[in-house]
């Protein structure tokens, strides 16, 4: 079978998971101690028995970089464990443990486009090996060997997907700490940073440098010892924390895979929850209703009673995809077949041919009061039963405050704010206005008179609340802050046992799908110029969104906003950062790595463009230099799905190709997978080829 194209190589851009989805380290990361270990095996006055086992240990690090099969490199590890043993050296046996630690994990990522159990199985019967030697070197009194089986754990934890058992060990390690000298602070530095977030690492790190006597963080302990290479690993590592720590218990797993929903369904469901939530009982003790209209900005504003204004703004992008949707939806259509009216132009099909006419009208100078009367369009029944529906619904909350509340359908032009999607029978296409809709509501007198929205005024509104609509969960929290003064113990983010125990109201009326991967680029960049007001206004809420968490979590002590982009662009930082050592130091298995891992943010990032560009780049670089052989499965088939994200299937199918000679000498296994992610390509553009053949997959 086929895999999705979205998901084709091991991760899901929208669900961006511990472990499984977004495989954060990808193929294992050699120490680059090979070169090394072979020059001692060739000094000539070390015993024979001394130099075979350094021998052993380089030629295991070169079939990790070869990374042509899991069972070999762990074969070859074990070999170079025993030698090692035999010496009684203890560093080769540290280096020798890595290495195997190092191959369980190549094994399980081979193992995991197989099954995950497996790959599950490998990974416990790794930590248990990891475990029992850190015990060993802990009762031998080796803290370097404790602190590279804390790194190795770490790296497994990465793979394996275990946020809570990293913070653990980083427990464990920081206790370690306490009592070392400062030459052995170097090794747990980098542990430090691997094992725990950016900022826990941080602390960790800064404790045990201050009790060396030392200020400053990791990477600055490793520039002191003068270790640049280990102050690059250090930035790499810290990098994928980030990333990983950022972004960790992101999302809720039944929302992977889902498209947006409508603005006003996201906004009932919000609302509904939050009634819920802070229950009868509370509202009561705190004299306050929630009341959610679609309207203007201004709506209330002359209302004594009025204690606040929450409101909720989205992405342009996902919100112009979002009205779309909404308009095509089943009673919305029933809607806008029976207020039609002759000679009045229908709604457009597809996506591209709506943002091009508003293209045009915008350009025009479109404009007026397209406000409707209070009575019927065209009197058709259909128009008649949704208006009666209506306003029903508007009589309960959270559209009024008091159940059973008698509205008149007389009032029909400002019933629920006046700017539903039951209201835009006159404006063309009888469909929302895509032009800066939310920027037009934030400084608006009626809902349906257009002009040209006053972005500064916009700006300068100060809500009780500003939540993003992509951030339902976060906006929850933030409102139980400031409404009911204390946070439910499911906004706890780094928890994902405490996240994914929210209930929640979830509606959404909108069964139409859509997706931002199948609009062309030149599509996307006249919705993003009918969108630049809002733009502005959207990056601006979101920076006042980012530091109301931030308050939130100083003042209960909870982190409650994990999945920002902030972190992913903190990443590619420290990883250009890495990568300019590794290049510096001729370091290229490191350099290699690091190009994967950011084209894979990059790609979760939606910057297609700079992914290719890398991806590009390290293609030279690997044609060139030693690196895991892994890497170029990962960078060719990365590209491929960049290619597909910057709307060019067939480059991506060309990229993906390239594989196929170079992977088949690799066993039939990996030409499979390679054949099943080309397969997985064309199906975006050409689905009868695609399939054409379904069992070539199988074939070698």
């Amino acid at each position: 079978m086929a895999t999705n194209a979205a998901t084709a190589n091991g991760f899901d851009r929208r669900c961006f998971q511990i472990g499984r989805g977004f495989r954060v380290i990808g193929p294992p990361l050699a120490d680059n101690v090979g070169e090394r270990y072979r020059r001692l095996a060739e000094d000539s006055s070390q015993r024979k028995e001394r130099q075979a086992a350094f021998a052993a240990i380089a030629s295991a690090e070169e079939k990790l970089l070869e990374a042509a099969s899991g069972e070999a490199v762990l074969k070859a590890a074990q070999e170079s464990l025993a030698a090692a043993r035999a010496t009684e050296d203890a560093d080769a046996v540290v280096d020798s443990l890595r290495l195997v630690a190092k191959a369980y994990c190549l094994q399980a990522h081979f193992a995991e486009d197989q099954s995950s159990s497996e790959s599950e199985r490998i990974l416990t019967t790794a930590e248990h090996f990891v475990e029992g030697e850190a015990s060993n070197f802990h009762a031998r009194g080796l803290p370097r060997g404790v602190a590279m089986m804390r790194l190795a754990l770490a790296e497994i934890d990465l793979e394996h997907g275990g946020y809570i058992r990293a913070a653990s060990a980083a427990e464990l390690a920081a206790d370690a700490r306490k009592d070392l000298p400062p030459d052995e602070l170097r090794p747990l530095a980098m542990d430090s940073v691997q094992l725990q977030g950016p900022q826990s690492g941080a602390r960790a790190a800064r404790s045990s440098t201050a009790s060396a006597g030392w200020e400053g963080n990791e990477r600055i302990l490793f520039r002191r010892l003068g270790d640049r290479i280990g102050e690059a690993h250090a930035t790499h590592v810290l990098a994928l924390a980030t990333a990983l720590a950022g972004t960790a218990s992101a999302y809720e797993p039944e929302r992977c895979g889902q498209e947006e929903v409508a603005a006003e369904d996201v906004k009932v469901s919000l609302l509904q929850t939050s009634l819920r939530l802070l229950g009868p009982a509370k509202d009561q003790a705190s004299g306050l209703k929630i009341i959610s209209q679609e309207g203007c900005y201004d709506l209330h504003k002359d209302n004594p009673q009025l204690k606040g204004t929450v409101t909720m703004l989205r992405s342009p992008r996902e919100h112009v995809l979002s009205q779309f949707g909404m308009c095509h939806s089943r009673w919305v259509k029933e809607y806008r077949f029976a207020t039609h009216l002759p000679g009045a132009s229908m709604l457009p099909k597809s996506f591209q041919e709506w943002i091009w006419k508003w293209t045009d009208l915008a350009a025009s100078g479109w404009h007026g009061d397209f406000t409707p009367a209070p009575d019927p369009v065209t009197g058709a029944s259909m128009e008649t039963i949704i208006r009666s529906h209506r306003v029903r619904a508007w009589g309960e909350p959270p559209y009024s405050i008091a159940p059973g509340t008698q509205l008149s359908v007389s009032d029909w032009p400002t019933l629920d704010g006046g700017g539903t999607i039951w209201h835009f029978t006159h404006v063309p296409y009888q469909c929302y206005v895509p032009v800066n809709l939310q920027s037009h509501r934030m400084t608006c007198q009626k809902p349906l008179q257009y002009g040209q929205p006053d972005i500064d005024k916009a700006l300068l509104l100060k809500p009780a609340a500003c939540q993003s609509g992509q951030q339902a969960p976060v906006a929850l929290c933030l409102l139980h802050a400031k409404v009911a003064s204390k946070l439910p113990s499911h906004c706890n983010c780094t928890d994902p046992v405490s996240w994914s125990s929210f209930q929640g109201h979830k509606e959404n009326q909108n069964s139409t799908r859509s997706g931002k991967r199948e609009i062309p680029a030149d599509v996307l960049s006249e919705l993003d110029s009918l969108t630049a007001l809002d733009t502005l206004l959207y990056k601006a809420a979101w920076l006042r969104f980012v530091r109301e968490a931030a308050d939130v979590e100083k003042r209960f002590g909870m982190r409650i906003l994990c999945n920002v982009q902030l972190p992913l662009v903190e990443a590619l930082r420290l990883s250009a950062e890495a990568l300019a050592v590794y290049k510096e130091l001729e370091l290229w298995t490191c350099h290699c790595s690091v190009e994967v891992s950011m084209m894979r943010l990059r790609l979760e990032s939606e910057k297609p463009t700079e992914a290719i560009q890398t991806g590009e780049e390290a293609l030279a670089l690997l044609d060139g230099v030693r690196c895991n052989g892994m890497l170029k499965l990962a960078t060719l088939s990365l590209l491929g799905q960049a290619h597909v994200d910057s709307n060019n299937p067939a480059l991506g199918a060309q990229r993906i190709q390239e594989l196929l000679p170079q992977m088949q000498p690799r066993g039939p296994r990996i030409h499979a997978l390679v054949l099943d992610q080309l397969v997985g390509v064309l199906s975006e553009y050409q689905p009868q080829q695609a399939y054409a053949d379904p069992w070539m997959v199988f074939s070698s």
